[in-house]
């Protein structure tokens, strides 16, 4: 109760507002309070319609639930804003809820008022103030991306090779030929705050029974292997650093891993597998540094003291050796 007290009374200090500490939800992200939500309302076999493009957390929340999320797809000519038409389509008896993300992250898409009222008559009522409160996710008051916005202003905004322009924090630009979708995208990741384990019990088991494992199956880890290790099956990928730094890691083997088909092949990063790294080998990076990842090689952050912001890029394949990193680049 003390915390809420004083969230509500930092609220009223800052903004104006009046809560009562009733009214105040105390949470570690508004990805958590998603995932608190779902888990509360979605069961098995219900479907979940998630427009694309979408915070890459969404399907496997749902998935995690024991829903099935359904993607309906968004136009560049409609601003990346999902049409209630489409949602229309994507509605059967076993629909239970309609992820809408306005403005949509990472495009920056809004549903205008009259397609937001569209929306709202297919779903057949309007959210309630908790629901509201939950999904209007205005996060990290004073948090944003100061540093990265002299970076951002050198990015393109229109132009022939612009897909998307500046969203909440990132735009989306071609950078070459050779494949179907080679992005550019400014990302902020950080290790000091990770998500919540997941809690044991039956949770786990229906979470397994829709994920197919990748990797070596250990029992008992190692006590050094690394979270939050990833490999793509297809996909080159390069990170470019722009702002902050840290320690990440590459190479090694992918230990109790799961494989994700969440991105069709061709999509950003395309089918991969997700897990712990084991014997993997630590790469420091700094502004201006560039790490470049061939297909089914491991990698991830092992440590962000601060934060990094990075613009991730997938390059054509054989372009550059695993582990490759540029001390100085010239900046465009």
């Amino acid at each position: 109760m003390p915390l809420r007290e004083a969230i509500c009374a930092w609220h009223t200090r800052e903004l104006g507002s009046q809560y009562e500490p009733k009214e105040c939800v105390v949470n570690v992200g508004g990805k958590h309070s998603i995932f608190n939500v779902v888990s509360v309302l979605v069961q098995q076999g219900d479907e979940v319609i998630v427009p694309a493009p979408y915070w890459v957390s969404y399907p496997d929340i749902v998935k995690y639930a024991g829903g099935i999320p359904v993607h309906v797809d968004t136009r560049p000519e409609d601003g990346f804003s999902v049409k209630a038409s489409v949602i229309e389509k994507a509605i059967t008896s076993k629909t239970r809820m309609v992820i809408l993300s306005s403005p949509n992250n990472p495009t920056g898409g809004v549903v205008p008022p009259d397609e937001y009222q569209r929306i709202l008559a297919l779903i057949g009522r309007e959210p309630s103030m908790t629901e509201l409160g939950i999904f209007s996710a205005m996060w990290n008051e004073h948090c944003s991306y100061k540093s990265s916005r002299i970076w951002l202003k050198t990015l393109p905004t229109t132009g022939e090779r612009v897909i998307c322009g500046p969203g909440e924090n990132a735009g989306v630009v071609d950078i070459g030929d050779g494949w179907s979708m080679e992005l550019g995208i400014i990302h902020r990741a950080s290790t000091r705050n990770p998500p919540p384990a997941p809690a044991a019990g039956a949770g786990n088991a229906q979470a397994a029974a829709q994920t197919i494992p990748c990797g070596e199956r250990m029992a008992n880890p190692p006590a050094d292997a690394i979270p939050g290790a990833i490999t793509h099956d297809n996909q080159t990928e390069g990170y470019y650093i722009v702002s902050g730094g840290g320690t990440a890691f590459i190479d090694g083997h992918v230990v109790n891993g799961r494989h994700s088909t969440a991105n069709p092949d061709g999509g950003p990063n395309g089918p991969g597998c997700g897990g712990l790294a084991v014997g993997s080998r630590k790469i420091e990076l700094k502004v201006g540094d560039v790490l470049i990842v061939p297909p089914g090689v491991i990698h991830g952050w092992a440590d962000i003291p601060d934060h990094v912001d990075y613009l991730s890029f997938r390059p054509s394949h054989g372009v550059m050796k695993n582990g490759w990193v540029n001390p100085t680049i010239a900046s465009k």
